[in-house]
């Protein structure tokens, strides 16, 4: 059997053919992974789509909305505060008219036809007694106008079985007069501010006096002690 030996030459040949093809094929498949890679799958197309979509959507429906719908909606649903009750927020009472009177006039014109006592008796015609008197009389027709002795403040008007219709003033500086036997609807009410000579009301009947003369009771304290009118307004010592 002979044996054939191939020459060095014709084999190094073909290694190099061999190599050749070898980095050829993989040059190919290296390509083509790469484009298959760079290239975006369908379903990465469709989600794109999607999120282009929800955002175009997002953006209309902000669109559509006007500052005006905001502030409109803020403004409902805002909650009202309430202010904490401090002195400031607090209502202050107002407080009562304080007048003094400077001088005093007798409220009708006439005679004085009982005077003032808290510790002698008086007869009393109606009564028919003898018991005090913690003011003045002073004669005048029924109907007449009676008007305030001073500067003052009505602090009340009363009704009363024994004095009738009573009108009282404060004159300030602890003086406190009562106009007493008035007609019903006197012209002054709690709280009215009146000056000397302010008429007050008109002359009516004191029921417990009812048998005397027609005259208006007229009382005052000091105070809230009882003291004679005519001292009060400086026309007896």
């Amino acid at each position: 059997m002979k044996y054939y030996n191939t020459p060095k030459k014709n084999r190094s040949l073909s290694v190099y053919i061999i190599l050749s093809l070898c980095l050829v094929a993989i040059g190919i498949g290296a390509k083509t992974l790469m484009t298959a890679m760079s290239e975006p799958s369908a379903d990465t197309q469709s989600g794109q789509n999607d999120t282009t979509s929800i955002t175009g959507d997002v953006n209309n429906i902000i669109s559509d909305i006007t500052y005006s719908d905001i502030s409109s909606t803020e403004s409902k649903t805002e909650k009202p505060t309430s202010k904490p009750d401090t002195p400031a927020n607090k209502p202050v009472a107002s407080e009562p008219k304080q007048i003094a009177a400077s001088y005093f006039v007798l409220p009708v014109t006439g005679n004085i036809i009982k005077g003032f006592s808290e510790n002698e008796l008086q007869y009393s015609a109606t009564f028919n007694d003898m018991r005090l008197h913690l003011g003045i009389d002073i004669a005048a027709d029924a109907s007449t106008a009676i008007k305030s002795a001073g500067d003052g403040v009505v602090k009340e008007v009363k009704t009363s079985d024994t004095l009738g219709v009573t009108v009282v003033i404060d004159h300030g500086n602890g003086i406190i007069a009562s106009y007493s036997g008035l007609e019903k609807n006197p012209t002054v009410k709690a709280g009215d501010e009146v000056h000397s000579g302010t008429t007050i009301g008109s002359l009516g009947t004191v029921p417990c006096e009812s048998l005397d003369r027609s005259h208006l009771h007229l009382e005052f304290t000091k105070d809230s002690k009882p003291v004679s009118p005519l001292q009060i307004m400086g026309m007896e010592e």
